[in-house]
């Protein structure tokens, strides 16, 4: 498993922290719009003395927080979903293979490789994505499994191949 592919499965293992991130984000977005004062006065000048304080248009304000608000919460839907997606798999999965799927992302040395696990958690990970993307209209890449048998790849290229051709064959 490679350096990106690792990161990817550390993103799926630890999604609570980026959701706990957003969510912070989120409380400190609104602490800023509930601290922040519409009041101005005609009087109000900057430090030098000379340049007025001109606050931003009271509605643009608001609709900036809205914006900003919303796709917050978009993105932990998003998070919550490829959480729980991925969750199910992740309970199929024996505890000693959910330790190797750890120590993958902690790099251990001294284990046992394990390519069709790893192989098979990626394509997982990679259907929860385009799935992600079709739930919640998003770009995303269409998802090829891996294949873990050297015999498949005939079936692998045709998949491939039917995808460039959008089914239409040669």
């Amino acid at each position: 498993m490679d350096e990106l592919d690792r990161q990817l499965l550390s993103e799926y293992l630890y999604t609570q922290s980026r959701k706990n991130t957003i969510k912070g984000h989120l409380k400190e977005l609104e602490s800023i719009y509930h601290n922040y004062s519409f009041i101005s006065s005609p009087f109000a000048y900057e430090s030098d003395g000379m340049t007025p304080v001109r606050h931003p248009p009271f509605d643009i304000i608001v609709n900036d927080f809205v914006d900003m608000e919303q796709e917050a919460k978009q993105c932990l839907q998003i998070e919550d979903y490829k959480h729980r997606e991925f969750m199910k798999y992740w309970g199929t999965l024996s505890q000693d293979e959910q330790t190797y799927l750890k120590q993958i992302i902690g790099k251990c040395e001294h284990q046992k490789n394990n390519n069709v696990l790893e192989i098979q958690t990626l394509n997982e990970i990679h259907q929860i994505e385009e799935a992600t993307g079709h739930k919640f209209n998003l770009s995303y890449d269409v998802a090829i499994d891996q294949i873990t048998n050297v015999d498949d790849v005939q079936s692998t290229m045709n998949q491939v191949l039917g995808m460039l051709t959008n089914g239409q064959g040669l």
